[in-house]
Order: C-alpha cells, then structure tokens, then sequence
C-alpha cells in the first residue's frame, strides 16, 4: 500500500474499483461476468458440434431406411427371380422333347399342353401378370389342362427376337437378368387385346443338362408388388421413392410432397449409385439419399426438407438457452450465499480424504458443529472403516462368485453329457420287433442287429469317463452305421482317413461322432442314394486336432451351411437335442471358446462338419 502515493487513486483503478465491493457482490459480479457469459458461448460451441452431430445422426438413420428398403425390395426380387430359376430346371427335360417333335405331330401338342399347363400351376402369384417360354420355333404360354388361360403373350415373337430384352437374355453366359420394362407398352397383350404396361419383365435361359440353350422363360410382373406385398407405409414415415433416370415409378410412403424436380437433380442422384445430395429448391433446401437396387438404372430414393430435418434440434437449442439462464441465474445467488459457510469445513474434509485416498490413512478430524458438514466428516470416518470392511467381504464374495462358476460349468456339462436321444431307440428296438416277426428261426440280420444295439446302449449309457480313444469312439459309429444299414434297408459305409494311425490313441469327448453321422442320414438323405458313404479324415494342424466328416448325400446351399453355423454360435440354440449345437457345447465347455464345430460347404457342394480338438495324447 505504501507504493501508493495518492489515496484517491485507489478508487479510481479498476482493481480499486473491485475492491470496494464486498466479497459477495465481487463473487457475484465475478460468477456474472465469468460464469454466465463463457457458459452462453461454450453451449453455443458444443450445440454446433451437437447440431453437426444430430444432422449426421438424422441422414444416417435416414440411409439405414433406405439400405433397408433396398434389402426388402432385392428380397422380394430375388424370390421371383429364385421362382424363375427353379421353372427353368423344373421344365427343362420337357421343353428339350417338345423342341426335338415335329411341331404337327400329336405328340408335340401333348408336350406342349404339359409345359402350358406347368406354366399356368407354377406362377400363380397375382403380380406375375405373364409366365411364358419363347424358344426359336414355338412360344409356350400359360394355359390349363382345361383349356383356361391366364396372362399375356407376346405380340410379335419375330420383333422379340430383335430386342435387347431377348438378346441379353439368350446370350453366353447364360443367367436371370431383371429388365426396366415399365414405361413399355405393345410388347404383350391378354387375351382381350388389352396391352400389357406399368410391369418388370424377368428373364431367364431354360438350358438342358448339357447347358444347351433351348428357350427363354420370361416373367412380366406388375410393378404393383412393390406396395402390395410390403407395407413401407407403417414401417418408414418418410419420403421414399423407386425412381429411374426418367422419373419416379413408385411412392412406397404416404407423403406426396415432391412429385417433379429439375433435371439437374435426376442427374446429380445418379451420378452415382450410393449416395446423399443436398439441393435447393424454391421451397427450400432438400436432401436426397439414394441407393442402387437390383434392376437396372432403378433407385430408392428418400428425399427429406432440410428445415424439417433439423427443426427439433433448433428448439431444443433455443430451450437449452433459456433454461441455462434462467438455472444460471438463479444458481448465482445460491451460490454465492452458500459458499462462505461450506467452503473451509469442505476444504479441511477433502484434505482428509485425500490422505486416506493417498496413504490409506485418515488424520486427525474434528468438527465441533452438527450441520451436515460436520455430520458428513463423522460419517466419513464410520465409511472409512466400512469402506476397509465391504472390500475384504468382496474379496471372499469373488472367490465364493469364482467357485460356483465352475461348479455350474461342471454341473452343465454333466447335463449336456446324460442327455441321450430316444427316438434312435425306439426306432432300433421296432425295427428288430418286425424282423423278428419276420424271421422264421431267429437268426441272421436281427441277431446282428441285437448284438450291436446292446453294444452301443452300454457305450451311451456308461458317462463315467469324460473322454475316451479315438478307436473307441469309431468302433462306437461302425456300430451306429451298420445298424442304420439294417434301419433304412441299404448299404452305409464309413470310410475313415487317419494319418498317422497313432492318432487312433488319442483322447477326444465322447459321443460327438454319432450325432453328426445321424445328421447325415435325417438331413443329408444318404440312405436315399446308392452307395451312400460318410467320410472321416483326421489330421493335425497348428497344435490341434481336425475331424472332418463329409457325405455323399443331398447337396446343401451356403446360405444353408451358414445358417446352421449361425444358430451354433447363438448361445439360445435348442438346449435339449443331441446334435451339433450339444456337441459345441460339450467342446466348449471342456476346452474353452477356440475349439468346437465348425460348418461349411464341400467343393461337391455338401455338408462338411469340422471338429476342431486339442491334441490329447494321454488322459
């Protein structure tokens, strides 16, 4: 103070100034100037970022629709196109000896009649307005036994023949194709004489065995399907739209707010086939978000107005901004008053804490008022303690929590283990009944058949041993399948592939080769085939131990085989059967997460089930 010289000066000096306040207006004027004014500016801040993020929120679950919409709609194609192909391979043996007759002979006609009517029976689906086949001399159409027709036909088959829809369909490689037929009109004509319109035509080659071209099988389906067989409506409000490059062809949505736009924009969406496009309009700023589908140039188009989009967000900013004042405000005084009588008993209380937080060791405390403050140091010195209490008796919780996990774990594949399917039994103790009732003497096949079902009752009921041989589990399955040999009345081989034989003595679960093996049977139907065969390979890899089986049964899809692998992972697979899901289980349990089943498809396009195992030597 003795630097200045002049006492009037201190009044007139801003620190001056602030000074001769009193602490509570300086805390005030401070918590005004400070608080408020940089809080103001940094909601504002954080509400661009939070206004950029909700805009980005807004198109991405916009483009989440229309990913959607697209799957729905390539789903719904595809179905038709999978009906198509299916006709194909189905009609191929009769169209190729309708082709190779003489177009006048009577038994053209009969074969003729036959496709017509395989025609007229397959595609009864109401939006297939016409299910024809055009081959190079004839044109089949759908027509009955009867003599009753149903849908269009071709107006000039030699003027087809020209067209790129023909071309493209008839051409090397031959495959399905989708064609934007939908502003065509003359092309087909029912029986009336009405044309054909607003429709999509499908095509697809009908090949012989040989893959030689014999006709094409071309679908007309009325373009109506896209809001008859799904209800876009109730599941997206808002604006969708399939489009090609001349315009909108359907509204899948209730909204009709944008019915023509400039051509600039047609060709902004597609310039490309995936994306998002802002434009403005008179009316305002308008964002198209669009994808490609599976016809060609067709589009799903979801245009949205901008101001719309982001009006919940403006309000809930405005109301953000009022209520932070009107809190900030009122805080203020709250504040202020409050702080001179918590301040010095709160500090002295955190420096306690943090002594305990640092060193675990609490000094001296004493507060001698009974407010809440003071009550909360008591308190906080009884939560030390309890505090060192509740982490001991954690501690030995942990512990308790640990080992009842693995008692459940045991107690769950114990369960898994004395599971066992009775229909086999049923069905094995039935089948020697009526080959006994059959026998004259009792012997021969059913003696077999008793021996080696006994064998495999004592082999499933004995679930002492967690794990057992290699050969003792094969000589179980040689069991399994000769009895099924005797089951389904035909020869079952195993044919098994072990390299080196020393695996043979390895230890693997038990009971995990016989559901699979029964698999093949129910599921690939090689009982049905002659020589139906199972295939057994082992071999080591990476420090495991690989079983593959495969059959030469029913051939499988891959979306089949991956669908059946899915519902392995899935933790809510059928908990009661004895199959593959039972088998990954057991192999997980006993082994941990890397090892289990694995499904895919074989170059022959049949099921293969992968056992993958840890190297057990001895047990």
């Amino acid at each position: 103070m003795k630097t200045i010289k002049n006492p009037q000066n201190r009044t007139n000096t801003l620190t001056g100034k602030v000074r001769s306040l009193s602490i509570f207006h300086r805390l005030l004027l401070a918590f005004f100037l400070v608080i408020i004014i940089f809080s103001t500016v940094i909601i504002t801040v954080v509400y661009d970022v939070v206004e950029d993020r909700i805009y980005e929120t807004n198109i991405n679950y916009v483009s989440q629709n229309v990913e959607a919409v697209k799957r729905l709609i390539n789903k719904e194609l595809d179905s038709y196109k999978s009906a198509a192909a299916e006709f194909a391979e189905e009609a191929s043996a009769a169209l190729k000896s309708a082709e190779e007759l003489d177009p006048e002979s009577e038994e053209f006609r009969e074969k003729e009649a036959e496709i017509n009517d395989k025609l007229y029976s397959f595609f009864s689906n109401p939006y297939v307005k016409n299910a024809q086949i055009v081959t190079k001399e004839n044109e089949y159409v759908q027509r009955s036994i009867e003599g009753e027709e149903r849908g269009a036909r071709l107006a000039d088959i030699a003027q087809f023949a020209q067209s790129q829809v023909y071309k493209r369909g008839a051409s090397i490689p031959y495959q399905p194709a989708f064609h934007n037929t939908i502003r065509e009109t003359g092309v087909y004509y029912t029986g009336n004489n009405i044309s054909l319109g607003n429709y999509l035509t499908i095509t697809t080659p009908v090949l012989s065995d040989s893959k030689e071209y014999l006709g094409l099988l071309i679908l007309n389906v009325d373009i109506s399907f896209l809001t008859g067989s799904m209800d876009f409506k109730k599941q997206f409000n808002q604006d969708l739209y399939i489009a090609d490059q001349k315009g909108i062809i359907s509204s899948l949505s209730n909204h009709y707010s944008f019915l023509y736009y400039p051509e600039e924009i047609w060709e902004r969406i597609y310039s490309e086939d995936v994306g998002v496009a802002e434009f403005s309009l008179e009316k305002g700023n308008r964002i198209a978000v669009y994808d490609q589908l599976g016809v060609r140039d067709w589009k799903v188009i979801s245009l949205l107005n901008v101001d719309d989009l982001m009006a919940d967000a403006h309000t809930i900013r405005n109301r953000i901004l009022l209520l932070t004042s009107i809190a900030l405000i009122l805080s203020a005084g709250i504040c202020i008053f409050v702080t001179s009588t918590i301040y010095n008993p709160l500090k002295k209380l955190v420096q306690s804490m943090k002594s305990f937080g640092e060193h675990n060791v609490v000094t001296v405390y004493d507060d001698p008022y009974q407010d809440e403050i003071g009550s909360a140091g008591r308190q906080f010195l009884t939560m030390v303690k309890q505090v060192n209490r509740a982490v001991q008796k954690e501690l030995e919780i942990e512990k308790l929590h640990h080992s009842e996990k693995l008692k459940r774990k045991e107690a769950e594949l114990k369960a898994l283990q004395m599971q066992i399917n009775p229909h086999f039994i049923y069905n094995t103790l039935d089948i020697i009944r009526w080959k006994t009732m059959r026998l004259e003497n009792g012997a021969g096949p059913v003696s077999s058949t008793i021996g080696g079902f006994a064998k495999l009752l004592r082999y499933n009921i004995s679930i002492d041993e967690g794990l057992v041989k290699v050969h003792e589990e094969l000589a179980h399955i040689e069991q399994y399948v000769g009895i099924l040999s005797l089951l389904h009345d035909t020869e079952i081989s195993l044919q098994k592939k072990i390299e080196p034989e020393e695996m043979a003595s390895w230890h693997i679960p038990k009971f995990i080769f016989q559901p699979i093996v029964e698999n093949a049977v129910i599921h690939g139907k090689i009982h049905q085939s002659e020589n139906g065969a199972i295939h057994l390979m082992m071999r080591e890899e990476k420090g495991a131990l690989y079983i593959e089986f495969s059959n030469n049964g029913k051939s499988i899809t891959r979306e089949r085989a991956e669908h059946i692998q899915n519902k392995l992972m899935n933790p809510e697979h059928e908990k009661g059967s004895i199959g593959l899901g039972n088998i990954h289980d057991r192999i997980r349990l006993l082994f941990g997460e890397e090892y289990g089943i694995k499904v895919n498809v074989s170059n022959e396009e049949k099921l293969k089930v992968t056992i993958r195992l840890p190297i057990i030597k001895n047990n």
